[in-house]
């Protein structure tokens, strides 16, 4: 299996919306989550607003998508941020945020 994540712009200013976008060649689960330049992690899907896990295969997904009621904006501390996917072909299980 394979699954693609990726931004349409390298670099984003102070408050600017970002968009992120995934697909895999094949239907998977998965659980998405950001790690920011600070190293705080937020689980990006599912979340409260989009409960999705199950991802079709060669279909690109936007994440937040126009239906969604949440937006991923820039904020202080800058710096790179990661995009990590857990992805499987069976449902992945919960994970404790805390």
């Amino acid at each position: 299996m394979t699954v693609k994540v990726w931004t349409p712009k390298k670099q984003y200013s102070d408050s600017e919306k970002i968009e992120i976008f995934v697909q895999g060649n094949r239907d998977f689960y998965a659980r998405i989550v950001g790690i920011t330049s600070s190293g705080q992690i937020i689980q990006l899907l599912p979340n409260h607003y989009r409960k999705i896990n199950f991802f079709e295969g060669q279909k690109v997904y936007r994440i937040p998508d126009q239906a969604d009621h949440f937006d991923l904006k820039v904020t202080a501390s800058y710096g790179e941020d990661r995009i990590i996917v857990y992805a499987s072909e069976v449902p992945v299980g919960q994970v404790d945020g805390g």
